[in-house]
């Protein structure tokens, strides 16, 4: 005897078999995305930091460059790059006791985090010397769209090159975390000498906000087929049962 129950086993076993490569394929966007696990033997640190303004926000990043004072630390997943006035330097061993040398005296120093890898290590070595910091979270449209907890957005490293006041900087900030390209030298305050934007250039960060939208997609759209079809056949119209004679 075959039953139309025959066919719901079969679709529902499709469905699943969807569901399993649509999660394995959004554990491989993950981990791409996510780059390398951080350590799991560095210490765990609970910072509470205060949630900035926009402003504060376009001045934290207006002063990376470091040349206005102070120190920027900049928290790769590979690296720690600090910046104090004309010194740079790059850290991938003992990220703390390196801090320590390099930090020069008083504060805040500033930390752009990409990847929280080297985090904790940085925290401690601040907390050692009593010295403060002010943080933020380094957007993805200002990351490298291959390398997003490797390195800063090109456009973004030609914005602190071209020495810009700061209201030419947030006009310019603006239009590159909208996704326009534009030409510096149309930024009134631009500085003599100052580089210029590639008009044209492919917005940044799209690659990564299509991938992050396919995942989406992919997460939502898949596992909703394999029911669409299963209430579909079991609401739909039923053959007959086929019976021996």
């Amino acid at each position: 005897m075959i039953s139309w129950r025959m066919d719901l086993t079969v679709l529902t076993d499709l469905s699943a078999s969807m569901f399993a490569a649509c999660f394995v394929m959004l554990l491989i966007f993950l981990s791409i995305e996510q780059g390398e696990p951080a350590d799991p033997d560095a210490p765990v640190v609970v910072v509470i930091q205060p949630v900035l303004s926009p402003q504060e926000t376009v001045r934290l990043l207006h002063a990376h460059d470091a040349r206005s004072g102070g120190a920027s630390v900049d928290l790769f997943a590979d690296r720690v790059e600090l910046r104090a006035g004309q010194a740079h330097a790059v850290l991938r061993g003992d990220v703390a006791a390196g801090l320590a040398r390099a930090l020069p005296a008083g504060g805040p120093v500033r930390l752009y985090v990409f990847s929280h890898a080297f985090y904790g290590e940085a925290i401690a070595a601040l907390r050692r010397q009593t010295i403060s910091q002010i943080e933020i979270s380094v957007p993805l449209a200002l990351r490298d769209a291959g390398a997003s907890q490797l390195a800063w957005n090109r456009e973004f490293v030609r914005l602190g090159e071209s020495d810009l006041t700061l209201p030419a900087f947030h006009e310019a900030l603006a239009a590159l975390l909208e996704g326009r390209t534009r030409p510096l030298g149309s930024v009134e305050g631009r500085a003599a000498g100052g580089s210029r934007m590639a008009e044209g250039r492919e917005a940044p960060g799209l690659v990564a906000r299509l991938r992050q939208w396919l995942v989406t997609f992919a997460t939502i759209a898949f596992p909703l087929s394999g029911l669409m079809a299963v209430l579909w056949i079991e609401t739909g119209p039923r053959r007959p049962v086929a019976t021996a004679e």
